[in-house]
This record gives C-alpha cells, structure tokens and sequence, in this order.
C-alpha cells in the first residue's frame, strides 16, 4: 500500500460519488469535523492516481478545504473508472447515508459488466435487487391499441403448440392444464414467482353476460374465452390440475399472486391449501370506477389470493406495512382487448416486491400480455402460457411496439408487423 501526501489541488471529488453529500449543520457532518479536530486526521483518504479521483473519504476532503488544508496523507490506488466505482461503493457500504438516485445508476451500470461480481461491492443480490426496484423508475407501461390489433388479424401467425421466444421472455401459445406444457414451456428452469389471472369462470362470452339481451349496440363483443363456462365441479377440477402442474415446478417459498373473480375466491382457497400452499393475504385491486355490472351492485375491485408455497422462508421486498389495497387505474377503455384485462401497474407491484431482478415469472393465463411487459420494465423474465392463437400474436405485436423493432429479431419483426 502507498501512503504518500498529494496536493489539495491534485485530489477532484468524483463526480459518481454514491454517498450522501453532507452539509455543515448536519449532525453527522459535524461528529466528523469534531473528530478530525481531536484526533487529526487518522485514516488517510483513498485517491486513484489514475483519474484524480478522490475514492473514498468524500466527506473528510470537504470538511479539510474548509479548514485550509493545502496538502492531505491519502492511500494511493491505480484503477480504471469502472473498477473505481466498484470500490467507491464498497467503502460507503459499510458506514455513510446514500444519495440513493445516484447510487442505483452507479449500480445499474456496473451490473451490466460482463462477468462483473455484484458481491464484490458489499451488496447481495437480494440487496441489488430491491434498490433497482425501489430507486429505478421502471419503464413506463404502454399504450398499446389491443383492441386495433385484435381486430387487425385475420389468420394469426402463431399456431397452437408454437414456442415463441421474445428475448429472455418465452410464450408458449397452448393449454396450460398439460403438464407437458409447463415441461416444454420452463425447460427445467426455476420459477421465482407465479402471477396469473384464471378464467373467472362466469361466461362472458354466453347470454348472460355481455350478448345479453338489450346490451348497448356498440358494446364490445368479447370473442369466447378457454374454460370460462363449466359446471362449477369441472371447473375445479380443472383449476386443480392447473395448479398442480406448476407445483411441480416452484420450490418452496415461491410466492404466488392468483386474481380471481369473487365467486371463485373460496373454492380457489381451498383446492391452494389442500396443495400445500400458505395463504397469507387477499390483495384488492381499487380501481377508480366501477365496472358495468348485471348485478344489483357493480363491481370497483378485482381480488388476487396472495401467498407462497409452504416449507420454506418467502422472499419480499414489499415497503414495511405496505397496504393489500392497490389502487391502480385501469387501462383505458379503448385498450381492452379482455374482459378482465389487468393494468401493466398491478402485475409491476406484485413482480418487484416478490421477486428479485433475472428471476422468472410465470403466467399460465398470458391473456394480454401485462405480465410480461411488467417484466421486461423491471429486469425479470416472464414465461407465458396463453391458449389462444390471436392472443398470441397481440402479446407479441405488444411486446415489439414497446422495446422497439430494432430490439427484436429481424424474422419475428416481419412474421408478425407485416400488416404494420
């Protein structure tokens, strides 16, 4: 280690510096500037010789220029900027206030260094992870015409059976009840996070729900949704196997976020139970309107049973005392392209405070696509089963439209935008 005096005017602060700036009547600013004046100056600085840059000890160089100090002992090191910014980081971890908008940029960055480790910093992955969510915006949701795209297929490109990857992202377009669908669809990958919306169960496509008699003329016509008209045993049945199938595929601890229609909560509870699931907390979706309902009461929330699968700790990284009452706007109405359409925003919440950045999502009911546009917004991989050929091919038009073509292989941009 060198250890050698450097002129004040050799010594610039650097820029990327992640701690918290303090101020003279701060308290903290202060307990340093007592010490220094007791004790001298006991630990030297860490100066790069490289670029100049002042590494560590941002808050003692202010304190010393202020006192007229023209020359300081520092720890000399000779790195490049990003290996620099690695150790700036490293020394604050331990002692120091954040300025938490720079230090996630500082961290993002480094992240994306091929072969970079995170843990060399002082941080885990769990740390990394919830910074990025808490600090980093994410990408703003879309503002896609579903409901133009729908209408604009004729013959859709996808095909029952096809696997169709969206950079880390995977949709499988078939029944997610098939076991072999889950196998083929996760590759023995491990799911992080289950986040999906069943079919409500209440025929949205049949006559007593939006072909009833009297309905509005322009009212939307919703095309016939997969298992959304049984007898109720059936159903369950179905919901069951479902529901099995990606038990076989979640370790202990993976939480889960089921929306299900109020009807179908209790039995939904229970079949969760019985498959060895905890339930921790029934999540209510507060929009800003109420829905248009048959009913003698119309509807302003939608429910999702949230909880993990027994035998382990459950990972969350939700704010202390967060609220199971979100209140989200819908997407808008001209947007709908079904009927329990669920905003990019709510699958967003549930994503970042269930699981951490690489981790995939699952969604065996893709529906339109939010579960995955949430993903892609905040680092994580979503695999999809969505049955319906049309839906499909929205998914991916959706999913092209909001990274950019450019962004998309060249072949899938023109097997699916040909009609752009």
């Amino acid at each position: 280690m060198e250890i050698r005096k450097v002129g004040i005017s050799e010594i610039r602060p650097a820029a990327h510096n992640p701690r918290k700036d303090l101020q003279p009547t701060d308290q903290e600013y202060r307990q340093i500037e007592a010490s220094i004046e007791g004790y001298g100056l006991v630990e030297p600085l860490i100066w790069n010789k490289r670029t100049k840059n002042l590494v560590g000890g941002h808050q003692r160089f202010k304190i010393l220029v202020r006192k007229g100090y023209k020359e300081i002992e520092v720890s000399v090191v000779d790195l490049d900027l990003e290996r620099e910014k690695a150790l700036s980081i490293a020394l604050n971890k331990v002692q120091g206030k954040w300025n938490m908008d720079k230090l996630s940029v500082l961290v993002d960055e480094l992240t994306k260094i091929p072969d970079f480790n995170i843990e060399s910093i002082g941080f885990s992955p769990s740390e990394i992870s919830q910074l990025f969510d808490r600090y980093l915006e994410p990408k703003d949701a879309d503002d896609f015409d579903f409901e133009g795209a729908l209408n604009s297929i004729k013959e859709p490109v996808t095909k029952k059976g096809d696997l169709i990857e969206l950079g880390s992202h995977r949709i499988l377009c078939d029944d997610s009840s098939n076991p072999e669908n889950l196998k083929l669809l996760l590759a023995d990958q491990q799911v992080s996070l289950l986040n999906t919306d069943f079919p409500y169960n209440v025929d949205y496509y049949g006559g007593n729900r939006p072909h009833a008699k009297g309905r509005p003329k322009k009212s939307r016509q919703w095309e016939r949704i997969y298992s959304d008209n049984m007898q109720q045993d059936e159903y369950e049945a179905w919901m069951r196997k479902v529901l099995e199938g990606v038990k076989a595929h979640l370790k202990p601890g993976v939480a889960i976020y089921i929306w299900q229609g109020h009807r179908q909560i209790p039995p939904t509870y229970q079949i969760l139970l019985e498959l060895g699931f905890h339930i921790s907390s029934i999540v209510c979706w507060l929009k800003e309107s109420a829905a248009i309902s048959y009913g003698d009461y119309s509807f302003r929330t939608e429910h999702a049973l949230y909880g993990w699968l027994e035998g382990a700790s459950h990972y969350f990284a939700g704010k202390p005392g967060e609220c199971n009452v979100w209140e989200v706007k819908r997407d808008l109405t001209k947007n709908y392209q079904h009927p329990t359409q669920k905003p990019v925003e709510l699958a967003q919440r549930a994503i970042s405070n269930s699981s951490q950045r690489k981790d995939i999502v699952l969604d065996t009911f893709l529906g339109s696509g939010s579960s995955l546009i949430a993903a892609e917004s905040l680092d994580r991989y979503c695999y999809g089963l969505e049955i319906d050929s049309r839906y499909c091919d929205v998914i991916v038009k959706r999913y092209i439209a909001y990274v950019g073509k450019d962004k998309v292989p060249s072949d899938l941009v023109k097997r699916y935008m040909k009609e752009d």
